[in-house]
């Protein structure tokens, strides 16, 4: 009886274990149906480009559909409705049919270049970060770009024979080879001034050589192209130039003369030996136009200064008495006060050598001429021009050649004068205030003056 119990209880148990294993069965059956119907139902339309952190954004929907798989390519593909797609593909949606496409992203070692106007960046496709060398790399690319090299992996140095890409520095040897085989000839003053003189030559109309000479007039002023023509018979243009009964153009060959002639020593020996201040005097005592005696007197200025030969073949041949007869006509003030300048520039230059101890032998006296020519009472006039850059010039040319040329006799006019420019200077002085004031240094030059010829006359009566 006993064993029959035992053999009911462990029937019952045994049945109950039964059950148990069969209800664990169906849960796990169930949950397996659920999670197959839930991947069935993903299936991805989207993925956009970024150009920040993320490669892209997916984005799903569902349907009860399973469709078979999509297997993309470097080739757009049409995406069924519900079909389920990798993560990572290129996107697109044809706006005439509605139709989604769908393609392998176009990659380029993990990389993607953009350029927005003149702004360029790259985008690491794979990484949020750069190593130093992809740095590197990417502005190499950017370099190779700007230099239009088509393909990124075509380097600059293999294109250009250059040892580094970017580098645009060419040897010294490189350079000269280079410009060889050009031809190139650099063409220099003195070739423009030969063919001036060649095209001067062979034309007869004075209005095209009055041209030339204007064009002659700007390349001597540099000193090695002024010799060069002198060398190649410029002198011999002028002259003839100088000869012509043109007044025009005497004075635009007077002109090229004075400026071949400016601060240029060999050019001074040459006209001088040529002979040329001869014609430049007698044009500047011959009546004729303003213009063309001024610039006879420029050039005979740039002939005779710092050039003491010049000077005493300038004294001998009546240079003063030339310059005393400008100052027979009201109407040449201009070239008055340009004669006293160059007068005084003689004076200063001989003073000068005096000082430093220099022996020049005179053949010419120029303080016994100018007192012959009665030069101080002639520069004495200009005091009454109106405009006080005059007066500063006839000041200083006074205070030089009352030193020891001008004669003191009858001086009370010319202290009055003086005295009445004094107050008139000190007058201005105190307008305009202050110790650099140009009307202060000019009453400065007027007292000096005074005391000057003041201290003299007392001498002498002594």
């Amino acid at each position: 009886m006993r064993q029959k119990q035992l053999q009911a209880v462990l029937a019952l148990h045994l049945a109950s274990i039964s059950l148990l294993l069969l209800s664990c069965y169906s849960c796990v059956n169930s949950e397996n149906i659920a999670a197959d119907q839930q991947v069935t139902s993903l299936s991805v339309v989207d993925v956009t480009e970024n150009t920040d952190d993320q490669d892209g954004v997916v984005v799903t929907e569902e349907d009860q559909e399973s469709l078979e798989i999509f297997y993309p390519t470097n080739e757009w593909q049409t995406i069924k409705p519900g079909q389920a797609i990798p993560a990572g593909l290129h996107i697109r949606i044809n706006m005439a049919t509605g139709v989604k496409e769908a393609k392998l992203n176009e990659r380029e070692d993990g990389f993607k270049y953009w350029k927005a106007g003149e702004r360029q960046g790259m985008i690491n496709l794979d990484e949020k970060s750069f190593s130093a060398e992809e740095l590197k790399t990417a502005l190499k690319h950017f370099k190779l770009t700007q230099d239009d090299v088509g393909q990124p992996d075509v380097g600059f140095s293999e294109k250009h024979g250059m040892s580094e890409a970017g580098t645009s520095l060419r040897s010294h040897d490189d350079m000269m080879q280079g410009l060889s085989q050009s031809n190139l000839h650099m063409v220099t003053g003195t070739d423009i001034v030969g063919k001036l003189m060649t095209a001067y030559g062979t034309t007869e109309s004075r209005a095209e050589r009055k041209d030339i000479l204007v064009d002659l007039e700007y390349h001597v002023h540099q000193i090695d192209v002024a010799y060069d023509f002198v060398k190649m018979g410029g002198l011999t243009l002028i002259s003839n130039a100088l000869n012509d009964t043109d007044s025009e153009l005497r004075g635009a060959a007077a002109f090229v003369l004075g400026s071949a002639l400016q601060s240029n020593p060999n050019v001074q020996e040459a006209v001088l030996r040529a002979g040329l201040m001869r014609p430049l005097l007698e044009h500047l005592v011959a009546p004729g136009n303003a213009m063309e005696r001024s610039r006879m007197l420029y050039a005979l200025s740039c002939l005779i200064r710092t050039f003491p030969e010049a000077q005493e073949r300038f004294l001998e041949q009546g240079g003063i008495q030339v310059l005393v007869s400008l100052f027979r006509s009201v109407d040449l003030q201009k070239l008055q006060v340009k004669s006293v300048s160059l007068v005084s520039d003689l004076l200063a230059e001989r003073q000068e050598i005096a000082e430093d101890g220099k022996l020049l032998q005179r053949r010419v006296d120029l303080g016994k001429v100018l007192q012959q020519q009665g030069w101080c009472e002639l520069v004495q006039r200009l005091l009454h021009a109106p405009d006080h850059d005059t007066r500063e010039r006839v000041l200083q040319a006074l205070n030089l050649l009352y030193a020891n040329i001008c004669p003191l006799q009858n001086t009370q006019e010319l202290l009055e004068q003086l005295r009445f420019l004094e107050n008139e200077y000190e007058d201005l002085a105190q307008e305009e205030k202050g110790s650099d004031s140009y009307f202060l240094q000019l009453e400065h030059v007027t007292k000096d003056l005074i005391a000057k010829i003041t201290e003299s006359y007392n001498r002498v009566d002594l």
